[in-house]
């Protein structure tokens, strides 16, 4: 009995064993659980203290970047401030642009007056020295006509010298045909019994004479032709009837300057104003259809450049009524 207790008691014991066995290797296990854990710790540690490093830069630039954006909001007050202040120096400059611009105008009318005025006096002066002109030029034609008339005379009288005074009387006497070939017919006589040197000489007196004759009497016959057709074009004018389109408009100095003319009908006016453009070549090189405006124009159509065939709205602003007095005048 106590052999086998003894052996019963063994195997307890060896059982005991295998189970302190189990233990101890279970112990080991968790001993090697604990330091893994331990380790794992440890680098959970050094990421948190990374982390917080990480945190502690991002807080540092952040309230750098609260420094920068109220650095940048300043700026942008200041910059609103200018803007303000920029706004109302401009304001003024409209206001003082304004000013300026209708000084401008108000220039720009004196100027177009001064102008209007010069233009005036300066078509006055020029009227009245054409008038002066024309004055001397017929004086000057009366003149010549004089002294052809008393080279006529001369010669005349030298002739008559020249000629005896039996053909004298038989000159004087009858028609002026008769007694140019009266007098022709003398000479010749005379030329035949003179010398050659002497015969030339009267030749060419008595052919003067004689053409001085037939010049002045193709004068007297023209004169005569040009006082009928004037007589006659003259009532032809007073029949037909000046109304409408063709009566004649009194124009503005300004625009007189441009047609050479105080009076005349509409499309008149237009087509001077056109002779004018082509004369000056004032006609737009790549439109045809435009005109550019010289110092004269501007005076009638205050604009840089105008299409041609649209020139009737300005020029009636230039034309008025009818008044046959002032045509006359």
């Amino acid at each position: 009995t106590l052999k086998e207790k003894n052996i019963v008691a063994a195997r307890e014991i060896y059982s005991l064993k295998e189970k302190h066995t189990a233990l101890s290797r279970e112990n080991l296990s968790l001993k090697e659980e604990n330091t893994s854990i331990k380790k794992k710790k440890i680098a959970v540690a050094a990421v948190i203290s990374t982390l917080k490093k990480e945190i502690i830069a991002v807080g540092r630039e952040n309230k750098t970047l609260k420094e920068e954006s109220i650095g940048v909001a300043r700026e942008n007050l200041n910059l609103k401030k200018e803007k303000i202040a920029v706004a109302t120096e401009n304001s003024t400059l409209k206001e003082e642009t304004i000013a300026v611009g209708r000084e401008n105008k108000s220039l720009k009318e004196e100027n177009t007056t001064v102008a209007g005025e010069n233009s005036t006096i300066l078509l006055k002066l020029l009227v009245d020295k054409e008038r002066q002109i024309k004055d001397l030029e017929t004086q000057i034609s009366s003149l010549k006509n004089e002294e052809s008339k008393l080279n006529n005379e001369q010669k005349c009288t030298v002739c008559c010298d020249e000629m005896p005074e039996t053909k004298r009387k038989s000159t004087s006497v009858g028609n002026p045909r008769k007694r140019a070939k009266s007098s022709l017919s003398d000479n010749e006589k005379a030329d035949k019994k003179a010398t050659a040197g002497g015969s030339k000489k009267l030749k060419k007196k008595i052919s003067r004479s004689v053409g001085i004759k037939k010049a002045k009497k193709k004068e007297s016959n023209t004169k005569l032709k040009n006082k009928k057709s004037t007589s006659t074009g003259a009532e032809k004018v007073k029949k037909k009837s000046i109304t409408g389109y063709t009566a004649p408009v009194e124009l503005s100095s300004q625009l007189a300057a441009i047609v050479g003319g105080y009076a005349m009908p509409r499309h008149e006016v237009v087509k001077r104003m056109w002779d004018y453009i082509k004369e000056n070549n004032l006609q737009d090189p790549e439109d045809k259809q435009m005109v550019i405006c010289d110092w004269k124009l501007s005076l009638v159509i205050p604009v840089e450049r105008f299409r041609g065939f649209g020139m009737s709205k300005y020029l009636k602003q230039h034309m008025s009524g009818w008044n046959a007095t002032f045509v006359n005048r």
